[in-house]
């Protein structure tokens, strides 16, 4: 299960993801719900959130991009990983690809820091 249980994401995109599912399920569809939460959210033209992920534990962050106050266009990002697996990962300002992200989470596969770095895993 990709959650590991029931958790609370407050966002239109989770909703729409819910919605869904439940339609698939009226179709006769048997699949779980395995999409991975995700939400956005701009500050005024200050800074661009989104985040993947039902990230409630991890042993590990790697931060990748410039974190640089002083730059308002600045970008950055944070994966979140356990016991080498991305369980979430938070782009500011477009700092990685959100649906490599998905991909990465779904799947479960180890990663490595360095190649997430590199675009690689």
């Amino acid at each position: 299960m990709l959650h590991g249980g029931p958790i609370r994401v407050e966002h239109e995109e989770v909703a729409r993801a819910h919605g869904a599912t439940v339609a698939r399920g009226i179709l006769g569809s048997d699949a779980p719900h395995d999409a991975v939460p995700y939400f956005f959210s701009d500050l005024a033209d200050w800074v661009g959130l989104e985040y993947v992920g039902p990230a409630t534990t991890w042993d590990e962050e790697v931060v990748l991009g410039r974190m640089d106050k002083a730059r308002p266009d600045a970008s950055f990002a944070v994966w979140y990983l356990e016991r080498g697996r991305v369980r979430g990962m938070l782009s500011v300002n477009g700092g990685a690809d959100i649906e490599t992200a998905c991909e990465l989470i779904s799947s479960g596969e180890i990663v490595q820091p360095a190649g997430l770095a590199a675009g690689r895993t």
